[in-house]
């Protein structure tokens, strides 16, 4: 093995490029940091602006639901008329998956599902899902978190208003 003789250039040479090295390295991160700041700004931005926008949607959601509730055939759990108010109402709000009727028991009544056409599909019942239980215990309107679908398998928030006889 050949010995290398370290002369002052040698040194000199091997130290500026250590420095530069760590110079290097210290940019990067600073770079790499400022860049993960911002973009953290622009997401929390972006969250807030969705957040915002969802939460309207779900209001709307709510208020119309809870006029659909008040509509006398619907109150009268009349399978006919609330399956054509559903399908009726279901072209006009492309934002919903879904709406369905279901009795106290959590069982299907009328249920409309968005691109469906002709007579109503069918879902599970509900009466195991924590909305509809929440529901049927407070009878007030419930808005669940953010599940999975049963028939769409996609994500989904349930709006739940209860229907009252009175």
């Amino acid at each position: 093995m050949k010995r290398v003789r370290w002369t002052i250039k040698r040194k000199l040479l091997t130290l500026g490029t250590g420095a530069f090295l760590v110079a290097l390295s210290l940019v990067a991160f600073v770079v790499w940091a400022e860049i993960g700041e911002r973009s953290k700004k622009e997401l929390d931005r972006v969250s807030g602006e969705v957040a915002t926008r969802i939460e309207g949607t779900v209001e709307l959601v709510q208020s119309i639901l809870l006029t659909f509730v008040k509509v006398q055939g619907v109150r009268d759990l009349d399978r006919g008329e609330t399956e054509q108010l559903i399908l009726d109402l279901l072209p006009t709000l492309p934002f919903l998956e879904g709406i369905g009727v279901f009795t106290a028991d959590g069982k299907p009544l009328s249920t409309g599902v968005a691109g469906a056409s002709g007579k109503s599909e069918r879902p599970l019942a509900v009466a195991d899902r924590a909305w509809f239980q929440q529901v049927m215990r407070s009878g007030e309107p419930v808005v669940s978190g953010l599940l999975k679908g049963r028939l769409s398998g996609q994500h989904v928030v349930v709006v739940a208003v209860p229907i009252r006889k009175e």
